[in-house]
């Protein structure tokens, strides 16, 4: 039986504790073993035997939860896209919220019992708790069902059993035992957590995003000597595409005709630009010089260099550290012990203290007791850790590398660009004609080597410089210019070796 990794996305997942719940409807599905689902990255990973699993029907058990699976590849901007568009439909959400919140809070707290401000927090609070409040709800009674909790099932508690005994309490005609804001607050602040829990997840991405940031979308193909403008992932292999100057390159190739200098710096940590030519391989996400490329496409989107790097990157993130079997094994029994602990303070106040206090302590012990913390805390590190280490041209296999980073004794590093800046620096030159000095200065503003730029830092603004007529830059080797009548060079050695003859 042929057997692959598969890492599909999964959606629906409000807390850390829904992980634990698809992984446990997840387990018992032929086909299907070594699953990994993680909260923090929305990926659900495993092990299966395509002849033996039935897609659809996992989909179905999952639904069922309230969780989404989808088999087909989303891309890594794609996903970063749907989650700036959450976090913008939460905020909406938020700011529509806090309209009904703020006056509930304000209402409840001033102990009024009369007849219009009873009837205002009821208003409220229906609308907060069973509007605002009905993913959470929704998703509290689907894992009853199933037999499985999660926090949602601490919030949706607690919010109806406060609705609950504050309709009995107007029942009753107990006026001074209703407790709407309760009912209404507790998803209003669920709703603030949950929005800034976004927000932090999509600020770990962030190093992601800047790695994306150098894959060009597009790409200018030539066919039958005409260019047009075509999306990256509709080019094929040995395809031609024109690489303008001052642009980055959007698919690996060779290149089969023009020659430049290529910056490749985002993969070799090299500061000096690489000079190409024909039959010379070039890769996605690199900036091509001041000269135009012909490029034969050999590998695009996933499949570059570039690609590979980005995947690496996105499976790390959706990795588990050895110590998070701790944190799994913690919250599966978490949410099960708060619902007892809640039960047992509820008896414990009614029978032996103040009883009509003993709801709101069995309340309050319910929506305290977040397991999101325990369970989120291991997977936003490792998120945040292998974006910032992508950042840095630090690739990590996984979380397991990341936790036994902190035992390593000893290290061997590459020097350019790791110990050191990767950039040149001039320190100092010594001038014997200064008529060559303002020559040089001026002719050296001109180029775009970082050599160039090494020594425009170095010399600062500088007034009164000659005008250079006629420059040139030779990919390459270096650049040229006429400067009161008398050419100038500045470039290698194999420059001047030419020039000279």
């Amino acid at each position: 039986m042929a057997k692959e990794q598969i890492q599909w996305a999964l959606s629906g997942m409000t807390c850390a504790g829904c992980a634990h719940s698809a992984h446990s409807i997840a387990e018992g599905t032929p086909g299907m073993e070594q699953i990994q689902v993680r909260y923090a990255s929305g990926s659900f990973k495993a092990t299966v035997d395509k002849e033996l699993l039935d897609v659809l029907a996992l989909q179905k058990s999952l639904a069922a939860a309230g969780y989404g699976l989808t088999t087909s590849y989303i891309s890594p901007r794609s996903r970063i896209k749907n989650q700036k568009e959450a976090i913008d439909r939460k905020r909406n959400e938020l700011i529509a919220a806090t309209a009904l919140a703020l006056p509930l809070f304000v209402v409840g707290m001033a102990h009024v019992h009369s007849g219009w401000s009873i009837g205002l927090q009821f208003l409220l609070a229906s609308i907060l708790s069973f509007y605002f409040g009905r993913k959470i709800h929704s998703k509290a009674f689907a894992l009853a069902k199933m037999g499985s909790t999660n926090m949602d099932t601490l919030v949706s508690l607690g919010s109806l059993v406060a609705y609950a005994y504050s309709i009995v309490g107007l029942a009753m005609g107990s006026h001074d035992q209703v407790y709407f804001e309760s009912a209404g607050l507790i998803i209003y602040f669920i709703l603030i957590g949950k929005l800034l829990e976004d927000r932090g997840k999509l600020s770990n991405s962030k190093a992601l995003t800047a790695l994306l940031s150098i894959q060009p979308n597009e790409a200018i193909l030539v066919e039958d000597g005409r260019q047009q403008k075509v999306a990256v992932e509709s080019l094929e292999l040995d395809q031609l595409v024109w690489i303008p100057p001052a642009q980055r390159i959007p698919v690996d190739g060779i290149v089969t005709e023009g020659s430049s200098t290529i910056d490749e710096s985002t993969f070799t940590g090299e500061p000096l630009p690489v000079e190409k030519g024909m039959g010379s391989k070039v890769w996605a996400g690199t900036m091509n010089g001041n000269e135009g490329l012909l490029v034969r496409v050999t590998h695009t989107g996933r499949s570059s260099a570039l690609g590979g790097i980005i995947d690496a990157v996105v499976d790390a993130q959706g990795t588990a550290a050895p110590i998070e079997a701790l944190t799994d094994r913690v919250s599966k029994i978490f949410v099960p012990t708060i619902l007892a602990l809640s039960i047992a303070t509820g008896l414990i106040w009614h029978f032996a203290f103040d009883a009509p206090k003993a709801v709101i302590y069995a309340i309050d012990v319910l929506v305290i007791a977040c397991p999101c913390a325990l369970g989120l805390a291991t997977p936003l590190a490792v998120v945040a850790a292998t974006g910032i280490g992508s950042k840095n041209g630090l690739l990590i296999k996984d979380a397991a590398a990341l936790q036994l980073a902190g035992d390593v004794k000893f290290a061997l590093l590459d020097k350019t660009g790791t110990l050191t800046l990767g950039k040149p620096v001039v320190t100092n030159i010594d001038w014997s004609d200064l008529a060559a000095r303002s020559a040089f200065i001026s002719l050296n503003e001109k180029g775009t080597h970082p050599l160039n730029h090494a020594l425009v830092s170095y010399f600062g603004n500088v007034d009164g410089l000659p005008q250079v007529k006629r420059f040139k830059a030779v990919p390459g080797k270096g650049i040229q210019g006429k400067i009161d009548g008398r050419m100038h060079y500045i470039g290698s050695g194999q420059f001047f070796t030419e020039i000279c003859g």
